[in-house]
């Protein structure tokens, strides 16, 4: 809806502009060519205005960043990353003073991910460790893959719980 307004805008505004130099290059209007002429230039600037507004840096960042904290609960913490690295270098972009608006929110996003990401490699490296493990290793590495596997998303939490699953069914015939 916000691209529709701004597209729109924009229209008008270009044709706004082009009709009112196209008057006065006409000499339709002669007496008030000098006020067109302005009229057109601010007419231009505000447009010129309207689009830096809708492509600068502050407001992708204030677009792109709710969704990345929404997505961050749900999706894989591999595939936010490029993401995360892409709002990284809009925050850069801003002026120091827009620069504390966003500080707190992709500081919390960023450990966020990376609590994600850290999980995610102690899940791996644990199911590793557990192959071929003793029965005592094998329950310690099992609770330990459990605390980190409640850590992760629910699209990461997929890709893991049949091989923990497995590993919990080892662990319940050795008993």
């Amino acid at each position: 809806m916000r691209k529709r307004k701004f597209v729109w805008s924009i229209i008008v505004l270009a044709l706004a502009a082009a009709l009112l130099v196209f008057l006065s290059w006409q000499n339709l209007l002669a007496p008030l060519q000098p006020v067109i002429l302005i009229l057109a230039a601010v007419i231009a600037a505000t447009g010129l205005a309207v689009i830096f507004h809708f492509v600068s840096a502050a407001n992708k960042l204030r677009l792109l960043l709710p969704e990345l904290e929404q997505r961050a609960d749900q999706e894989a913490p591999d595939t936010l990353q490029e993401s995360y690295i892409r709002l990284y270098e809009l925050y850069m972009r801003l002026a120091e003073k827009k620069k504390p608006h966003f500080y707190g929110r992709l500081m919390k996003l960023r450990e966020k991910l990376e609590e994600q990401m850290k999980a995610q490699k102690k899940v791996e490296e644990l199911l590793q460790k557990s192959s071929g493990s003793p029965l005592p290793a094998l329950q310690q590495y099992y609770e330990e893959m459990h605390a980190s596997f409640r850590k992760l998303p629910a699209a990461a939490q997929k890709n893991y719980y049949s091989r923990l699953m497995q590993v919990k069914e080892v662990l319940e015939k050795g008993r």
